[in-house]
C-alpha cells in the first residue's frame, strides 16, 4: 500500500461481525483512501474474537476448527480438564493476563490438558490451535485433590462415576483420571449432586469390602490403602475376584458415614 502523504488521509473501515468459525468470530478491517476512487493497494486483516463460555463444570463442544480462543471460569477449586479429541489440535491454557499456564500432551484419542491449581471463579483463556477442523472439545471441572482426599463432584445432570481400584483410575461422565495424578490419596468421594447419579466401583483380585446405604456406599480395596465413598442413587460392585464382604444397611435420615464432612 501506497505511503500516507502530507495532507492524505485514510480511513478505517470496519465490516460487520461474521462467526468465522465455530469457536470464534472475526471482523475484518481495512485500510483505504478516503477521498480517492476505489484502489486495489488496500490493507485488510481479520481479528479473531475470544468466545466466552461462561462458567464451567463439564462441558463438550463439537465441529470446531483449531484456530480459536475461548475464555472460561471454573466453578470449583481444583483440576481444569481439556481434552481435544483430534490427534492433530493443540491446547494451550492461560491466565487472564495471557500468561500461559500449561501445555497439552498426547492421549490415546488426541490431545489433553490437566491444570490442577484453579481457584473458584477464576477466569482462564484457552487456544485451540493446529490443522484440525472438526475437532471435538471436552472441558471439565468436578475434580480436587487436597493431601489426602479426592473429591469428584457430579454436575445437574445425571451422572456416571467410575472406579477400577485394579486399574488405579476414576472417571466422571467419560473423563478419566490416573490416580497417580493425586500422589498421596487414600480417601476418595464421588458427589452425585443433582440428577439421578450411578457410581460403578470394581473391586481387585484381593479382597474388598462395601458398605452399601440408601443413597450412598463405602467400598476398601484389598492390598490397597483407598477408600472411596460414593453418594449417588444408584451404585453398582463388581468384585473382580478374591472374596468380597459385603454390608447392606437401612439406617435413619440423621445417621452419617464415619468420616462425613471431613
Amino acid at each position: 500500500m501506497a505511503a500516507v502523504g502530507k495532507g492524505e488521509r485514510r480511513c478505517l473501515r470496519r465490516n460487520p461481525f461474521t462467526r468465522s468459525s465455530a469457536g470464534c468470530a472475526g471482523a475484518t478491517l481495512t485500510v483505504a483512501d478516503d477521498n480517492a476512487p476505489p484502489r486495489t493497494d488496500f490493507a485488510q486483516s481479520t481479528i479473531e474474537v475470544v468466545r466466552p463460555l461462561g462458567q464451567i463444570d463439564l462441558l463438550e463442544l463439537t465441529g470446531l476448527n483449531a484456530s480459536s480462543w475461548y475464555s472460561l471460569e471454573t466453578t470449583r477449586a481444583g483440576y481444569v480438564t481439556l481434552e481435544a479429541l483430534d490427534p492433530a489440535a493443540e491446547l494451550t491454557l492461560y491466565d487472564e493476563g495471557f500468561n500461559p499456564l500449561a501445555d497439552c500432551r498426547s492421549t490415546d484419542s488426541g490431545r489433553r490438558l490437566d491444570y490442577a491449581s484453579a481457584q473458584a471463579g477464576q477466569l482462564f483463556y484457552l487456544e485451540l490451535s493446529g490443522s484440525g477442523t472438526n475437532v471435538l472439545l471436552r472441558l471439565a471441572n468436578l475434580v480436587s485433590h487436597d493431601g489426602l482426599q479426592v473429591g469428584v463432584f457430579g454436575t445437574a445432570e445425571d451422572d456416571l462415576f467410575q472406579f477400577d481400584a485394579a486399574g488405579q483410575t476414576l472417571a466422571i461422565d467419560g473423563v478419566a483420571y490416573e490416580l497417580g495424578l493425586f500422589p498421596g490419596a487414600s480417601d476418595i468421594r464421588f458427589y452425585g449432586l443433582a440428577g439421578r447419579d450411578t457410581a460403578v466401583l470394581s473391586g481387585t483380585p484381593g479382597n474388598d469390602e462395601v458398605r452399601l446405604y440408601p443413597g450412598e456406599g463405602r467400598f476398601s480395596t484389598g492390598g490397597i490403602d483407598q477408600i472411596v465413598w460414593v453418594y449417588a442413587e444408584t451404585i453398582n460392585v463388581d468384585g473382580g475376584g478374591g472374596w468380597e464382604l459385603g454390608l447392606f444397611v437401612q439406617r435413619g435420615p440423621h445417621f452419617q458415614l464415619p468420616g462425613d464432612g471431613a
